[in-house]
């Protein structure tokens, strides 16, 4: 790895630490959200999240984003998040880490990636949902935009 600043490598020793929180989080506010929303059996979204792009992506759909307060952006934004983590975790096996490469756009970010396929492949969900949000965008768009890219890394 590269040399980092003492910014950088502070920066990158903070989300470290911050990260085993966020990832323990990740599982009950998924399940949360799919219950909020009503969406049959919503643990099933731990292990199988495909079957509910289709209703969030409804639901998301419904929503005037646009008018949303920034309380319930980032309370959405969070949740979506995660969501879409776990998405391409399970799609391509991959996983949640904290980005440690210095010239990444994602450096110190939490990131999905380690494809097995795609190695050098890694996206930014977090950073995904609030540009879903902002754009009130199309959640199925931007999840095949994603494999997408991911395909194009090798």
């Amino acid at each position: 790895m590269a040399d980092l600043s003492p910014q950088q490598a502070a920066d990158l020793d903070r989300r470290r630490a911050e990260f085993a929180p966020f990832f323990a989080d990740a599982m009950p506010v998924l399940v949360d959200f799919c219950t909020v929303l009503e969406l049959e059996t919503p643990h099933e979204v731990l292990n199988n999240p495909e079957p509910f792009v289709e209703p969030i992506a409804q639901w998301l759909s419904t929503q005037d984003l646009a008018a949303a307060s920034h309380d319930d952006r980032v309370w959405l934004s969070c949740r979506v998040g995660y969501f879409i983590g776990e998405v391409f975790v399970r799609r391509y096996s991959g996983c949640w880490f904290v980005d440690d490469l210095p010239a990444s756009n994602w450096f110190s970010h939490f990131v999905v990636g380690q494809f097995p396929r795609y190695p050098y492949a890694r996206i930014a969900p977090m950073q995904m949902a609030i540009d879903l949000i902002d754009s009130s965008g199309d959640l199925h768009a931007f999840l095949m935009d994603t494999s997408a890219a991911i395909e194009a890394s090798t």
